[in-house]
């Protein structure tokens, strides 16, 4: 008997099922102390008697039922299976007519540049592209080893490129063939390092690469590494220089950098009162960011003086004081013909800042006010700074502890009536 056989005559003989219903009339007595006569113990024994007959009838099909469960589940099983290997036979079939096997390499490196992670420095790990794209079969990992473009960024730990540890980087910068390079140098300070550091010179190998950077970020302790490799930069459009201070002696740019535009230098730890230690091209930057533990407001015009083409400019953390603008008051207000777009996070001074610039450019104004003592916003100035300048600006971000006055945007938008204002 086939297994649907089997499972309709077991469902026909659920209508057949006995239900308790009438007959159990004592049921009503079960709870209490009910002593039955001779005539309800006769009844309650046949009772019993049929009730045990229905019991073991109901135990042989609950096994019968039993069984052609077991039996199904044992189908199921195999009808389980059976799907898998014919889902894995459709799909290899379909990926043999797929429209990706017949895409041109070219095509499909240009897919893989559109897969790449969105970091300026792509990390070297199995799980993320390029590398990710090299496992998969050997048509993608020839094509994904033969495009350049996906191998010309690249983020270097000096600590795991020490001696003969330098290949896989140096495998990995040899696929970019002649490209422009983004890298990043992440130096790790500490004593141990120190003299692995010196035995294997690390910057050895890295020198020829950071010669074809178009894009170099440098990360570490004490600055040291930065005089090594600011030598030869002739394609280099992007430095990036981070740490906790300065070297003593500062640095300085080599003059074949002429492509540079964008600088962008952050050291939390370092006091800068001067600029004169470092010598970047400012005359050639368009886009600068400086981030010190205090920069002072003769720094701050200092870099608008030095800087006739900068369009973005973010500093932190600035502190202006009277005497730092008095130069500029005498010949007349700053005038900076080409910035657009200004981040600054001030400690205080801004007011006297304002009543020293002219800024006709400007489009976007981003003003944090750092420690309670700030001040409030200088309402006046700004107002003043906006009608001399004659800006296009269009968005204005304020975060200080004390909040601007309604009445304070309505006059600025009627200046600039495309002016938004977020506190």
């Amino acid at each position: 008997m086939s297994l649907l056989a089997i499972l309709s005559t077991v469902l026909a003989l659920l209508d057949q099922l006995p239900f308790c219903d009438s007959q159990e009339h004592v049921t009503k007595y079960h709870s209490t102390n009910f002593v039955p006569s001779l005539e309800d113990v006769q009844s309650i024994r046949d009772l019993i008697s049929d009730r045990e007959t229905q019991l073991a009838s109901l135990n042989s099909e609950i096994f019968q039922v039993d069984n052609v469960m077991e039996r199904l589940r044992a189908a199921r099983t195999v009808l389980v299976k059976s799907r898998t290997h014919v889902e894995g036979s459709l799909r290899s079939h379909k990926t043999l007519v797929s429209a990706v096997r017949r895409l041109p390499a070219e095509i499909m490196g240009e897919i893989f540049i559109q897969c790449l992670p969105c970091e300026h420095y792509i990390r070297p790990r199995v799980e993320d592209c390029p590398l990710l794209l090299t496992r998969v079969c050997r048509s993608w990992r020839t094509i994904a080893l033969s495009v350049p473009q996906l191998w010309c960024s690249l983020s270097v730990s000096l600590q795991k490129a020490t001696g003969h540890s330098s290949s896989p980087y140096e495998a990995w910068l040899a696929r970019a063939k002649s490209l422009p390079l983004s890298i990043g140098v992440i130096v790790d300070d500490n004593d141990a390092l120190a003299g692995v550091m010196k035995r294997h010179q690390p910057m050895n190998w890295l020198r020829p690469y950071i010669t074809r950077c178009r894009d170099l970020w440098v990360a570490t302790t004490n600055g040291n590494p930065f005089c090594e490799v600011l030598q030869c930069t002739p394609s280099l459009e992007r430095l990036q220089l981070t740490g906790c201070r300065l070297p003593n002696e500062g640095f300085v740019i080599s003059d074949t950098a002429t492509r540079l535009r964008t600088l962008c230098l952050r050291f939390v730890g370092q006091d800068v009162e001067s600029l004169a230690t470092l010598n970047p091209p400012w005359a050639r930057l368009t886009d600068l960011t400086l981030t010190f533990s205090n920069l002072s407001g003769q720094s701050f015009l200092r870099v608008l003086q030095s800087c006739p083409l900068l369009e973005r400019l973010s500093l932190s953390l600035v502190s202006v004081n009277d005497a730092d603008i008095t130069p500029i008051r005498q010949s007349g207000c700053l005038h900076h013909p080409s910035i657009r777009r200004i981040e600054i996070r001030v400690s205080k001074g801004f007011d006297i800042l304002l009543d020293g610039l002219t800024l006709p450019l400007l489009q976007e104004l981003e003003v944090c006010f750092c420690g309670r003592d700030s001040g409030a916003w200088p309402h006046s100035q700004f107002k003043s700074f906006l009608i001399r300048s004659l800006c296009p600006l269009e968005r204005l971000v304020v975060r200080c502890w004390k909040k601007l006055c309604p009445s304070h945007l309505v006059e600025y938008t009627e200046i600039l009536p495309l002016l938004q204002a977020r506190m």
